[in-house]
């Protein structure tokens, strides 16, 4: 379950419309996009992830700003690597993805 996002903003962006992508193995996940959003933006949705053993254990989050014309923004991305809980099969885990752009911390992802 994405949860919520603590996102830095820059001085001259009040408002983002940020959404959630995650890529695991060949599959791309994206939440709703939540217009005008203040930090922090909760998501609250849910996606069922097939693991296979020998698959990659890493999922791609990206955190993006839609926009109305033209392409999506870049706001920050990060790793969750499943390995660390992959022993725990079928308990829920919850972690943080730190989100970076250009080497700079640029928020968080809760992700349960």
């Amino acid at each position: 379950t994405v949860q919520s996002a603590d996102l830095a903003t820059r001085k001259s962006v009040r408002h983002l419309d940020p959404y959630v992508r995650m890529k695991f193995s060949r599959n791309r996940y994206e939440t709703m996009a939540k217009y005008g959003s203040s930090n922090p933006v909760h998501f609250n949705e849910t996606f069922d992830l097939d693991y296979s053993a020998g698959a990659s254990s890493v999922i791609d989050v990206s955190v993006m700003d839609k926009k109305q014309i033209g392409t999506d923004e870049p706001i920050g991305r990060g790793y969750i690597d499943l390995s660390q809980f992959l022993p725990a099969q079928g308990r829920s885990f919850q972690t943080e993805v730190r989100l970076v752009r250009h080497g700079e911390s640029v928020g968080v992802v809760n992700v349960r």
